[in-house]
């Protein structure tokens, strides 16, 4: 047994130093070319079935149309031919993709596949068409439509710095912006688009250009202007307590109805730059109007005046007053009874 493998060992090694001398460049090449003869052989057979992609054109007579899913770019079949072929219409050679007019690609939203039967077989004529992989080609069209929207700015949002006033209108340069995209989404927008301005604490006069904000998830809808000029004056106002004399009107002349009260108190934010100004010098009035007072229980909101555009926020102490009545004396008859 040993000799037998020894002589089984000697062979191996003897083979192997042969191996080495070889021309490994000619048997490759050989295998090589047996290969590309065989490959040939093997394309050149019919009888082969496969499955490829025919590629597809979407064309519309409408322009003012939009997809809002993709358009199928192809139809797979299922095709017969020679290796050769099917080679060929696997990597899309010699196939011209197949024109499909939609003439109401809004109202066409199925269309089967078997009426493309005869056109993509007329595509495919050194291959045999066996069928379709998809009964049907889905599409998805609106039609593109323009929507005017008024945009607004919510003062009541508005960022200010601590003590700060608007003390100007807001002005836009322009009141209203356009968009246009899909109906479907068009018309879900609202008569009116606030505008949000995101600076906070606002303490100078304000003038930038804000950026008009929609939900467009899919990226359908445009608008035109997409920036709004928006600005502003403001101002820094200070707090002021001050008393008011009290004018009466409408009290009956007998004198018979009064008040305790000569004066209110007037609690008022001043703007900074008219902080010297005294409220008497700008002809503030408190009244109290005999014709409003509550018949119930003889109260009467004090009525205040000739209030300048630079004092915001003020308020009146006490808010409102009670209207009194002296007691009738009594007559010359009572006296002598």
């Amino acid at each position: 047994m040993r000799k037998i493998l020894k002589i089984l060992l000697q062979n191996l090694l003897s083979l192997l130093a042969n191996i080495r001398k070889w021309d490994w460049s000619i048997i490759l090449l050989c295998i090589f070319i047996s290969s590309i003869v065989w490959i040939f052989n093997a394309l050149n057979s019919d009888g082969y079935n496969t499955k490829i992609r025919y590629p597809l054109q979407i064309l519309m007579q409408d322009s003012q149309v939009v997809a809002l899913d993709p358009p199928p770019a192809y139809i797979s079949v299922s095709v017969s031919g020679t290796g050769w072929s099917l080679l060929q219409k696997t990597f899309g050679i010699g196939i011209k993709p197949l024109a499909l007019t939609l003439k109401n690609p809004i109202e066409t939203k199925v269309m089967p596949t078997r009426a493309l039967r005869e056109d993509i077989a007329m595509g495919l004529r050194d291959v045999r068409l066996n069928g379709f992989l998809e009964d049907s080609l889905y599409f998805n069209y609106d039609s593109l439509i323009y929507k005017k929207v008024q945009v607004v700015v919510d003062t009541n949002l508005i960022d200010l710095e601590k003590d700060y006033r608007r003390i100007s209108a807001v002005q836009k340069n322009v009141d209203s912006v356009t968009f246009y995209g899909p109906s479907t989404y068009i018309q879900k927008l609202n008569d009116t688009l606030p505008l949000q301005i995101s600076k906070e604490r606002i303490k100078q006069d304000f003038n930038q250009k804000i950026k008009v904000s929609f939900d467009d998830a899919n990226g359908f809808i445009s608008v035109n202007p997409n920036q709004i000029n928006v600005s502003f004056q403001v101002a820094l106002y200070t707090k002021r307590t001050q008393r008011i004399f009290i004018e009466q009107i409408n009290f009956p002349s007998d004198s018979m109805a009064y008040i305790d009260e000569q004066k209110v108190i007037l609690d008022y934010y001043i703007q900074e730059s008219h902080k010297e100004e005294l409220l008497a010098n700008t002809g503030i009035k408190a009244i109290i109007n005999f014709d409003l007072m509550n018949s119930s229980d003889s109260m009467v909101v004090p009525l205040i005046t000739n209030i300048p555009p630079y004092i915001k926020d003020y308020q009146v102490l006490p808010p409102m007053l009670k209207i009194k009545f002296k007691e009738k004396p009594p007559s010359r008859r009572s006296r002598r009874q």
